[in-house]
């Protein structure tokens, strides 16, 4: 059986141990007592991550980062969320650079760097595609800096030749354009279908070794400047009292 990892967000009073059992009695609830459900209640038992309340955006990233220390038939963690009137957010204008190829992780650690200490980052939209309307493409394209080389593969160049029929290939590795002919002619002489087709010689040039590439141009992405709309999490007071609590780790399926 596998797994599939889960986070159940609860508000209410209940204390960590009675919220994660209300969570589990509803689960069963709802999927039944198989123990392969897929939900919360196919954990054994909960631990507490940490003691501090926080938003539910923090809540989540903190989830996110330590979610590999669970494993599925074990404990799930949990962490203390303060009330969704407690956990503020905003929405800010971030300009970033990031080093090398763009993907999300490298961007959101970018942005999240670029935060004042306490804030965390949520939903990051970038305008990453051209194209048709998607959220973030009101923002600028980013401004990505590149190197680009051309070289000659190594090798000396060899030219075979191939057997194709209707430009789809049958063979090839042929030492001369006259014995690659020759097999074509055979094969169409031996085709006994009521069809019509048309049987060709291409001339195929690679290096020595097969790489079929005689000149190679790669282009690297030295470094990308973005323009995100981030969803930014304001720190939370401490004196904020929990209000609730997300549950999350790996549910056996």
């Amino acid at each position: 059986m596998g797994s599939t990892n889960f986070e159940n967000v609860y508000y209410g009073d209940s204390d960590m141990t009675n919220a994660y059992h209300e969570l589990c009695e509803q689960a069963t609830h709802e999927y039944g007592d198989d123990p392969y459900n897929g939900t919360i209640a196919t954990t054994g038992g909960v631990c507490l991550l940490v003691g501090s309340p926080m938003s539910e955006i923090a809540a989540f990233r903190l989830a996110e980062a330590h979610l590999d220390e669970f494993t599925k038939g074990e404990a799930c963690g949990a962490i203390p969320l303060v009330g969704r009137e407690e956990g503020k957010t905003c929405t800010r204008t971030v300009k970033v650079t990031v080093g090398g190829p763009i993907d999300y992780e490298s961007l959101r650690t970018a942005v999240e760097a670029a935060l004042a200490d306490g804030e965390v980052a949520g939903d990051i939209h970038w305008n990453w595609n051209t194209g048709y309307t998607a959220v973030g493409s009101d923002l600028p394209l980013p401004v990505v800096k590149t190197k680009i080389v051309a070289a000659a593969t190594e090798g000396a160049a060899v030219t075979t030749y191939a057997v194709l029929c209707d430009g789809r290939v049958l063979e090839q590795g042929f030492a001369t354009q006259a014995a690659a002919r020759a097999q074509a002619l055979a094969i169409a002489k031996a085709e006994t279908s009521a069809q019509t087709h048309t049987y060709g010689v291409r001339a195929v040039t690679s290096r020595e070794g097969g790489d079929p590439d005689l000149v190679r141009v790669v282009r690297t992405v030295v470094s990308t400047k973005v323009t995100c709309r981030v969803t930014v999490a304001l720190p939370v007071a401490a004196s904020a009292p929990r209000r609730g609590w997300l549950f999350f780790g790996w549910a056996a399926m």
